[in-house]
């Protein structure tokens, strides 16, 4: 009979004998040993690849496991079982073990220590071997061999196809180490966390997860060494965060074995360094200017403190509102624990941009902040200069009549604004419009004011709207006290003698009467010249004569005048004219 029929006979009768996954069946198959190792592999499908095997602590415990490659190949539709066969010494013992077409590993009990082992396999569908047939063998051991594997989870269809499963060393009381890991590299940092990568191990068998330690320095054997995280065996990156800024971290990554499984750790990986950023400090916030105290060429920036306080702020001027700062110039660095600035000289009645950022100390853990938005600052209309000098023309005062007068405004106003107060009080009270002069007069003529009253005037300069200029700010409120009116010159006034003559000779001076309220009398005076350059004798009178003896031969000159009452609005009246007498 060829050989290939009985291979075939013997795994149908393999399948045939067991009676479910994970049962063990033995049976005396010393013949079917012998075909087996002489028979072609001339099957329609690709069997199970890398056929392992290795031997467990526990007495009769064995592990096999292999790279399942079926996915996709002509002939897999309908895939039954995997068909394990162990084959033990030469021939007198054979184990049988069916398990699902997806798994790509199994523990068998019970097989004997101290005798060489063969292990083959094959793939069934509906009762018949379609796939060729995997073998390998191990030797007898000792009672004591390596540590028991661990069963690791089954890999996907995927991960088998792509990775070739290593077997561990079968040599007595040996582990066989990880490989070490490959690919450790920083893949980036902030300020507060770094990111490691590194490559996927051809094989997690035997590995239980990663331990990536810090070490004090770059050197040797990774000093004061700390674990800080232990990523997953399937994991190839993670971000270690809540770290320090601007610091050195070295780090490295070891593979760790899964207790019981033949490995130990690998050896650790190269220590890789990576330096966190520095953290950028928050930008300003609340930049403004104070409208209150906006002038035509100052102002003043405000903004909210910074925290952690920075060494200093930076201000820049710009030429306009445009995106960067255009023709961005250095206007101030106010210290660190500053909140404003003043800004001085600035152009009346101008747009004046502004930006700002907190500056970090070069040698601290901190980087500049961001600049804030352009700060828009206008300034006012400059004030026209306050009116200098308001007063009134003392000489020519009346008591109906009064003349203002004041030093022009430079640059020339468009006109000026007078108004009239009830009294000297603080916000010219009952304020009324007087006058608007011209911007170039210097002067104002009142009239039909009211005798010995006291008037109140306020002046300023007003500004053209379309100029860059504002109304001046009030001038002090002027005190003009007319004067009072003066009594109505006398008339009649005449010098006679009485009449018969007498001895001495007597002269009777007249004048009409004054009706004014405000008389009180009569003052008439005699003076040694025609000029009244000075005064012999003056009499006060309350009629409207006056008598007195002369001498002959002597020249008399007589002048008179109304006397004001003094506690009325009215004063003096004037002289009459001199009146000359020569007595014959």
């Amino acid at each position: 009979m060829p050989r290939y029929l009985l291979l075939i006979g013997w795994l149908l009768t393999v399948v045939l004998v067991s009676v479910s996954s994970g049962d063990v069946v033995r049976a005396d198959s010393s013949h079917w040993f012998a075909d087996y190792r002489l028979c072609p592999l001339s099957l329609q499908v690709q069997g199970p690849q890398d056929l392992q095997a290795a031997r467990g602590l526990k007495g009769g415990e064995l592990r096999v496991f292999w790279k399942q490659a079926t996915a996709g190949m002509p002939g897999s539709e309908g895939l039954d079982e995997t068909a394990i066969t162990v084959i033990v010494g030469a021939g007198t013992d054979t184990i049988v073990r069916q398990v699902p077409p997806t798994a790509t590993d199994v523990i068998l009990d019970s097989v004997p220590r101290g005798r060489d082992l063969e292990i083959v396999m094959a793939l069934t569908r509906r009762d018949h071997v379609i796939s060729d047939i995997s073998r390998t063998r191990l030797a007898a051991t000792r009672t004591t061999t390596v540590e028991r594997p661990r069963r690791e989870p089954t890999q996907t269809t995927s991960q088998a196809h792509a990775t070739q499963v290593p077997v561990p060393s079968q040599g007595a009381n040996q582990l066989q180490d990880l490989a070490t890991v490959q690919g450790f590299q920083v893949a980036g940092v902030t300020d507060s966390s770094v990111g490691l990568n590194w490559t996927a191990p051809a094989s997690t068998l035997g590995l239980d997860k990663f331990r990536i330690e810090t070490c004090s320095s770059a050197g040797n054997n990774c000093p004061g060494a700390s674990t800080v995280a232990t990523p997953a065996k399937d994991a190839t990156s993670i971000t270690l965060s809540t770290l320090q800024r601007n610091t050195n971290y070295h780090l490295r990554i070891t593979a760790l074995a899964l207790a019981d499984s033949g490995y130990q750790n690998s050896t650790p990986s190269s220590i890789v360094t990576a330096k966190t950023t520095k953290t950028q400090h928050a930008a300003v916030t609340n930049f403004r200017h104070d409208s209150s105290s906006l002038t035509h060429s100052t102002a003043k920036l405000q903004w909210d403190a910074v925290s952690p306080t920075p060494d200093k702020y930076k201000i820049e001027s710009c030429s306009s509102s445009g995106a960067n700062c255009p023709s961005a110039t250095q206007e101030a660095t106010p210290a660190g624990s500053a909140t404003s600035h003043d800004l001085s000289s600035l152009t009346r009645n101008a747009s004046h941009y502004y930006r700002i950022k907190a500056l970090a100390d070069p040698n601290g853990d901190f980087l500049d902040s961001s600049w804030t938005s352009i700060l828009t600052v206008d300034t006012a209309k400059e004030p026209l200069a306050t009116v200098a000098n308001f007063r009134h023309d003392s000489s020519s005062l009346t008591h109906n009549t009064a003349k203002l007068q004041w030093d022009a405004v430079s640059p020339t106003p468009d006109k000026y604004r007078i108004e009239s107060c009830s009294s000297s009080s603080a916000g010219c009270p009952d304020a009324t419009l007087v006058t608007s002069p011209a911007g170039s007069a210097t002067s104002h003529d009142l009239s039909s004011l009211t005798r010995n009253t006291a008037y109140y005037y306020r002046i300023k300069a007003l500004a053209a709207s379309s100029s860059d200029y504002s109304d001046s700010s009030w001038a002090s409120i002027l005190t003009v006290t007319t004067a009072k009116e003066p009594l109505a010159a006398l008339s009649g006034f005449t010098i006679a003698r009485v009449k018969p003559p007498n001895t001495p000779i007597t002269i009777k001076l007249s004048w009409d009467a004054n009706s004014q309220t405000g008389l009180d009398k009569y003052e008439l005076v005699e003076c040694s010249d025609a000029n009244c350059s000075s005064t012999n004798n003056t009499y006060s009178v309350t009629g409207t004569s006056y008598q007195r003896t002369v001498q002959r031969s002597t020249s008399y000159y007589f002048r008179v005048r109304a006397k004001a009452t003094i506690t009325s609005d009215y004063a003096d009246g004037p002289w009459t004219n001199t009146k000359h007498l020569r007595v014959g």
